[in-house]
């Protein structure tokens, strides 16, 4: 006779009737219980990263900035997600997680209340897939209206179709849901508008992520370098970046979701990391360009200090010489700084930021310098031989 084995053994109750038996195996109790942890654990380290991102967004965006519409969709995804992860978390100790509600598949002793919060729940998720796909739309549309016209509307159609389908079919979902919810049923029969709202959404996350990333492929295609410089880096381009490559994370997790993974649950993830990301690039993007555009100032004031004042009758200084290379070069273009770029919705030109360029400057300043030196001495001496 072999040894007993207690963990493969069954735990008996009744059902309400008192008569019907119902066995259930230590080995599932103990998964089940796992499961339940480890979800749950999930749930509130979102829950926590978006409070903290929320505040962060609040505190480090100026308040100038605060009611653009992109960070207004930040704000209210962050809020709506935030939301989402309680009520979602709420669900663990709530009765429909008790032991025999749960193992009989008995819910009538469950107050309305906490079906509300049930169907409350799946109804902010909706409500964040749409913030979330405004505020993809927004990001993307924020950069192709600096391309070409064709290209501009033709990814700008085909993205608006992406997402009315993401959202309409999210909808979709939640309806079935809430009448799954209210009618304390399955909603196995339903499961393929489950599969076509995973679907969806990963082509619309999937696309984002692609369309955020294009402009750094280009880059790679034709300079057949990782990264172009910092200081050639216009704002937009930085914002670009930061959000295609941190878009690749939600993009993991949307992958995540068509494998079975014990004790992991990677859909809630999915939703959770576009919300934190997107205003996570900005914030970084907007750091990364201050940085840089505090030291480009500093060296162009440098280079202003190179030239001298020249009078003759006024005090009018000597025009720039980047001015001047400006004019001579493209006409009466003026100089475009990093800031107008951005703000006037310009590409950044490498002629300007280029280290060569740079290094032609400054020789065309100090040649600037050479020779109004010589003028300056020139006139001296003229005024010395009148005078004599």
């Amino acid at each position: 006779m072999g040894a007993f084995d207690p963990y493969t053994q069954s735990v008996c109750f009744f059902e309400s009737d008192g008569q019907t038996e119902i066995h259930v195996p230590i080995p599932l109790i103990d998964a089940f219980n796992e499961e339940s942890v480890s979800v749950s654990i999930n749930y509130g380290t979102q829950l926590g990263a978006c409070v903290i991102m929320l505040l962060v967004l609040l505190l480090m965006t100026p308040t100038d900035r605060i009611r653009r519409p992109s960070t207004v969709l930040y704000i209210v995804a962050l809020v709506a997600c935030t939301i989402r992860m309680a009520l979602l978390c709420s669900f663990f100790p709530s009765p429909f997680n008790e032991f025999y509600n749960y193992w009989a598949g008995n819910y009538s002793s469950v107050g309305q209340h906490h079906f509300n919060v049930s169907v409350a729940g799946n109804c902010f998720s909706a409500l964040l897939v749409i913030v979330i796909e405004a505020a993809l739309m927004n990001q993307a549309w924020t950069m192709v209206r600096l391309w070409p016209k064709a290209a501009k509307y033709c990814l700008a159609i085909l993205s608006a179709v992406i997402t009315l389908f993401t959202i309409v079919w999210r909808l979709i979902y939640t309806v079935v849901l809430t009448q799954a919810v209210f009618a304390a049923e399955s909603a196995r029969p339903f499961r393929w508008v489950v599969q076509w709202a995973i679907i969806t959404n990963a082509v619309s996350i999937c696309w984002f992520c692609a369309l955020f990333n294009m402009k750094l492929i280009l880059h790679l295609i034709s300079h057949r370098s990782i990264l172009p410089s910092a200081r050639s880096l216009a704002p937009m381009d930085v914002l670009v970046m930061t959000n295609g490559l941190l878009m690749i994370i939600p993009v993991i997790f949307t992958g995540l979701e068509w494998g079975h993974w014990a004790n992991f649950e990677s859909a809630s993830l999915t939703l959770t990391s576009v919300t934190l990301i997107l205003p996570m690039g900005t914030l970084a993007a907007q750091r990364f360009t201050q940085s840089y555009g505090l030291e480009y100032g500093r060296s162009a004031d440098n280079r202003r200090n190179m030239i001298p004042m020249i009078t003759h009758g006024s005090h009018r200084p000597l025009k720039d010489a980047s001015s001047i290379t400006n004019s001579s070069r493209t006409g009466t273009t003026p100089h475009i700084s990093v800031s107008s770029r951005c703000e006037g919705g310009m590409v950044a030109s490498s002629r300007s930021t280029d280290p060569v360029d740079v290094e032609l400057g400054q020789i065309d300043d100090a040649s600037t310098y050479n020779t109004a030196s010589r003028v300056r001495v020139d006139r001296e001496l003229e005024q010395r031989e009148e005078r004599l």
